[in-house]
This record gives C-alpha cells, structure tokens and sequence, in this order.
C-alpha cells in the first residue's frame, strides 16, 4: 500500500479509538487490567509502525507545505497518544485498589477525557477553534489537581480516610493531569498542522 497523508492519518486516528477506548474503561469494574494490557500491547505495535510509516514516507515523498507537516505531526503525536495508552494503565491499577471512586476524581476524569476527545476531533476535523478550547481548558484540570491533592493530604491527616488510600487518589488525580497536558500537547500540534504556527510556550491563544 502507497503511503500518503491519508493513509498517515487515518493510521494515527486508528491508534488513538484504541487510546479512547481504554481510557473509558479506566474506572469501569467490569473490565479487566489484562483486558486493558492486550489492548495496549495493539497501541505499542502501532507506535513502531506509525513512526515507520512518516520516516519512510518522508525519506519517499520528501513531501512539503502541508503534506510535510501531516507527517511531523503525526510523528509528534504518535509520542503524546502512546503515553496517553501508557497513563491509562496506570491509572487502571491505581482504582483496583480503591473500593470506591471519590466524586471529584470522575468529574475530573470527565473533564480530561472531553480534552482528549475534542483533540483527537481537532485533529480528525482540523478544526483550529476546537484545538484552542482543549488548551484553554487545561488551565481548569490544573485547578482540579490542586483542589484534589491539597483537599486528600487534609482529609489523611483527620484520619477520616486509609493514608494508602488518599495516595492511590492523588495519584489518579495526577495521572489525569497527564493526560490533560498530552491532549493539550496534541493539540498545540493541529494548531501547527492547520496553521503552521508553532504555539508552544507561548500565550497566543485568541482571547488568551
């Protein structure tokens, strides 16, 4: 099969269901840390391959203007979605060890996932305005974290809950803050993509 832009995205899109579909299934009882593994051992297959794909299509094509930046995109994000896989696992075996969920823990992790979905939307759509909302929001998942961390250290302290316990949530928590900052790394990189502007670690958002 030819490699094109197309057949690059469509790759990388494929990769991310997968991401998305373990990160739904992060907190969901019904579902197995092995299941989960065998999913991620698809991702970690598709991370070798992808970046094959852009390498040789880059050495190929020597494409350029957008069909360059189609191929280092991907390659960007290839990193960021791996590690998306990686933290989902993570965050799978911290809840195996909690009874229960906190209820700041699943709106946080509702939050996070809408970033991640709307980055891999911007990406799929090359919608630049949905890309600058998944940036903007990162700010609030930052808040979030804090609220958690800080609220689980006063609540161990008071001895209303197992310490182990609050370190297993704080440690979820931070891992969703993870995930917040690779959805906002992807879509600093469709930003790029669709506008060749290279926005990191600058504020030059609209409105920003």
């Amino acid at each position: 099969m030819d490699i094109t832009p197309k057949t690059i995205k469509e790759s990388i899109l494929k990769m991310a269901a997968l991401v998305e579909q373990n990160l739904r299934q992060c907190f969901d009882a019904q579902i197995s840390l092995q299941v989960m593994t065998d999913v991620e051992n698809q991702i970690n297959k598709m991370h070798k391959d992808i970046d094959d794909e852009c390498y040789k299509y880059l050495a190929l094509a020597a494409p350029h203007a957008k069909d360059l930046r189609i191929a280092i995109t991907v390659l960007k994000m290839n990193c960021d979605i791996e590690r998306l896989g990686d933290i989902a696992i993570s965050i799978k075996r911290a809840h195996q060890k909690l009874k229960q969920i906190p209820m700041e823990i699943d709106h946080m992790c509702g939050e996070v996932h809408q970033m991640v979905n709307n980055a891999f939307s911007a990406f799929d759509q090359g919608d630049v305005n949905l890309a600058e909302e998944v940036i903007r929001h990162d700010e609030e998942i930052n808040t979030l974290e804090v609220r958690i961390i800080k609220g689980y250290i006063e609540i161990a302290n008071s001895g209303k809950i197992r310490v182990k316990d609050a370190l297993r949530i704080i440690e979820i928590a931070k891992n969703l803050e993870r995930l917040g900052d690779h959805a906002t790394n992807i879509a600093e990189d469709v930003i790029f993509l669709e506008s060749s502007k290279d926005i990191r670690h600058t504020n030059k958002l609209k409105g920003a």
